[in-house]
């Protein structure tokens, strides 16, 4: 038998015999390829989940666009644009888009101009702030455009009153003389037949409504409005004869 080999060699005769010992060994590997097989199905198959980790946060789209327009500026050295430059580069392109949105170009105009005026009110000098100015004009003119046109939707949403036509000269005239005589009549009557006339034809107040306010009776009431028409109209007649 060679020196650091296990198997016997081959000698043409028959194998010797195994010991006793074999089943031993054999029961304790059996046992031990069971446990490990439990333990595997336990730790795949634990009812209580590990505790997830919340995914780190993704970068939206567009501020990965915003960071490449100021990486793309840094890495070619060049300073961030003024407000002059912005002006000049992106003015007409803003004009024809607001232009699309408003249809109106003198609207359109305005709107860019306002955009304009609000980044430079808003950063001024610290222009170099923005990640990316033309986009930041572009949604300032976007915003006004519909700010526009939802005041354009409520003024033609508006329908003014109907007014009266105005009085000429004429009318005014007539109808101030009939007042000072209807005023001037009116003192001539007695107190109780003025309180009752005016109430009643003045405040549009019912019967009971003026004996309520007057405290006497209801056919007090009636009987007083009835003389006070009929010395109301004579003296009208005797003023015009």
């Amino acid at each position: 038998m060679r020196r650091g080999c296990r198997c016997p060699r081959y000698t043409g005769r028959a194998p010797a015999a195994v010991p006793k010992t074999a089943p031993v060994v054999h029961r304790f590997a059996s046992e031990e390829f069971t446990a490990i097989q439990e333990s595997h199905i336990r730790v795949r198959y634990d009812p209580t989940p590990p505790p997830r980790v919340p995914p780190a946060e993704a970068t939206s789209p567009r501020r990965r666009a915003f960071g490449l327009f100021r990486r793309r500026a840094r890495e070619a050295g060049e300073p961030p644009p003024t407000m002059t430059q912005l002006y000049h580069a992106h003015r007409i392109r803003l004009v024809r888009l607001a232009t699309l949105l408003v249809d109106d170009q003198e609207t359109a105009e305005d709107v860019v101009q306002e955009a304009f005026t609000a980044a430079f009110r808003r950063y001024g000098a610290r222009l170099g702030e923005l990640d990316d100015p033309p986009a930041y004009l572009r949604r300032c003119v976007v915003n006004g455009a519909r700010s526009v046109l939802r005041r354009r939707r409520t003024a033609r949403a508006w329908v003014p009153p109907v007014l009266p036509p105005a009085a000429s000269p004429e009318d005014d005239a007539l109808r101030a003389e009939r007042d000072r005589r209807l005023r001037q009549a009116l003192r001539q009557l007695t107190r109780r037949q003025r309180e009752v006339l005016v109430l009643r034809y003045w405040e549009n107040l019912s019967e009971s409504e003026i004996a309520g306010t007057l405290g006497i009776p209801s056919g007090t009431v009636k009987s007083t409005a009835s003389r006070g028409l009929t010395a109301l109209h004579r003296l009208l007649r005797e003023e015009d004869t």
